[in-house]
């Protein structure tokens, strides 16, 4: 996409392109190295509400038309961007966009915080999984640095496993969501859904391969740590819920983590291997969106081909 470094404002604060809240050209920035990463897949946004009951609303290729990577790459040029500094309600300016950007602004409206996702296994009758995700986080009354080590400890657990050997085709890739940590795997041929129950679900009884590593991970650091969906206290969490076809993600580059509707966490960064060491958590916690544009050459570079 050749415009995109003709984004207005740009060369300041990334997310406020024109004075007012504005995420769309920060993510069309981002969006454009991401189009090999996501191709196929449809795209997400979580959008937050700063006041009221309703923390934030979802928007899907079940609740809109599909959105796909290139046409968000294509999209967002400096003319939509003109636009939405003009005009608030997307009404008052279809005429004069193209349908893909009319459904890009359907999913990143502007003054609003908005996460960037995407369903990491298609949406659709089929529900096969490509793609498996471990989400660790901590829970209250444990530390980043302990979700670290469990995730060290999680990957050499899985890699030195013979069954990895024979489903999984590459090394794990790694990222950072702004507030936890993605371990994630590529299988070597596309697997039915029923897959995940059989491997990968984290049940705590020691039943699926992911029980396995989250047992050794568990001895390994002498940490507590806990399989499944529900936080506990002092325990840091693996949840491989994510990988569920439908199911959605944080995109691995850039993806503004909310804490709500007013307060940014942090973004996401992909990682390479070898980065996960203590000294880093000091580093990935400073992201910024600005840093993240400023960098964006290096971080794509870390994205698995």
């Amino acid at each position: 996409m050749t415009e995109q470094a003709g984004l207005i404002g740009l060369s300041g604060d990334v997310i406020r392109p024109y004075g007012e809240l504005d995420v769309l050209p920060y993510y069309g920035r981002i969006a454009e190295k991401l189009t090999g990463f996501l191709h196929g897949r449809e795209l997400a946004s979580r959008i937050w509400t700063p006041h009221g009951r309703i923390r934030s609303v979802v928007v899907t290729g079940q609740t809109a038309p599909p959105l796909y990577i290139r046409q968000m790459s294509e999209a967002v040029t400096p003319q939509i961007i003109r636009a939405r500094e003009q005009y608030s309600n997307l009404d008052e300016v279809r005429g004069r966009l193209s349908p893909e950007q009319q459904l890009v602004w359907q999913y990143f409206p502007q003054r609003r915080y908005i996460g960037f996702y995407y369903s990491l296994n298609r949406i659709g009758p089929a529900r096969e999984i490509d793609r498996v995700v471990f989400q660790i986080e901590r829970s209250f009354g444990s530390t980043l640095a302990e979700a670290l080590e469990a995730a060290q400890e999680f990957i050499r657990a899985a890699v030195s496993d013979t069954g990895y050997q024979e489903l999984f085709r590459r090394e794990p890739f790694v990222y950072w969501t702004g507030s936890s940590f993605q371990v994630m795997l590529f299988t070597r041929e596309v697997q039915p859904a029923t897959f995940y129950r059989s491997h990968l679900e984290c049940t705590g009884k020691g039943r699926t391969m992911a029980d396995l590593w989250t047992d050794l991970a568990t001895a390994s650091t002498g940490s507590k740590i806990v399989g499944g969906t529900g936080r506990r206290k002092g325990a840091v969490l693996i949840n491989s819920e994510p990988t569920l076809p439908g199911k959605l993600c944080p995109v691995p580059l850039g993806c503004l983590d909310m804490a709500d509707g007013t307060t940014l966490r942090g973004v996401s960064v992909p990682l390479t291997g070898d980065m996960l060491s203590s000294d880093i958590l000091d580093d990935l916690t400073a992201y910024t969106p600005e840093r993240i544009v400023e960098e964006l050459d290096k971080l794509a570079a870390r994205l698995p081909v």
